[in-house]
């Protein structure tokens, strides 16, 4: 297994982790995680899962995911990688945070284990105008 860091240049990669991702939605998302970083998450030759960070002022960035649905095969390597990059973020900005659709248990959990912590809901901000939830971490703060 390995993780390879670059900017994200191929958006359809997004497709193969997520077949259901519709092409308006790869779209959408390529033109906001384009201008980040991206890191990509590999099994031997297939993606298991993509990780980003799109800078929104020179303190903060937001930071995404988005995992196959056999991520649970390598949950301690994602875990250990993941947090590596969170900390080489909060090496470089005040604050991190990470918006998850309402009712989506597993990135909701996920976040948490990743040190982030609940701070609302925000009404209508998804790309279809679906409720998400706010996480934030913050250098200095929550023990880190």
């Amino acid at each position: 297994m390995r993780v390879m860091s670059a900017h994200l240049t191929d958006p359809f990669l997004l497709g193969e982790l997520l077949p259901g991702f519709e092409y308006s939605d790869r779209e959408a998302a390529a033109k906001n995680i384009m201008s980040g970083y991206a890191w990509t998450f590999w099994d031997n030759e297939e993606p298991i899962a993509v990780m980003g960070a799109v800078q929104l002022h020179d303190k903060c960035v937001s930071v995404w995911s988005v995992m196959a649905k056999d991520i649970k095969k390598h949950p301690m390597f994602l875990h250990k990688n993941m947090l590596k990059i969170i900390d080489e973020l909060l090496g470089q900005f005040d604050r991190l945070q990470s918006m998850v659709d309402v009712g989506n248990d597993v990135a909701f959990k996920h976040n948490l284990a990743m040190g982030f912590l609940y701070e609302g809901t925000l009404r209508k901000s998804g790309y279809h105008g679906q409720d998400q939830v706010i996480f934030g971490l913050v250098r200095g703060n929550d023990g880190c």
